[in-house]
């Protein structure tokens, strides 16, 4: 999956987009993104609340 830096931004995001907005996720998906983020192990993720 090309570009590490670009994974762990992806990963970042789609954690803020699933806290902030309270969407489920399936297991598979939920293993799928803690095997990627794995590798990314300095991210910092910006959690604000949806109004």
């Amino acid at each position: 999956m090309g570009d590490p830096a670009a994974r762990c931004r992806y990963i970042d995001e789609w954690t803020v987009v699933k806290s902030r907005w309270g969407p489920s996720a399936d297991l598979g998906e939920a293993a799928a993104l803690t095997g990627l983020a794995d590798d990314c192990r300095d991210a910092r993720i910006t959690y604000t609340p949806a109004r």
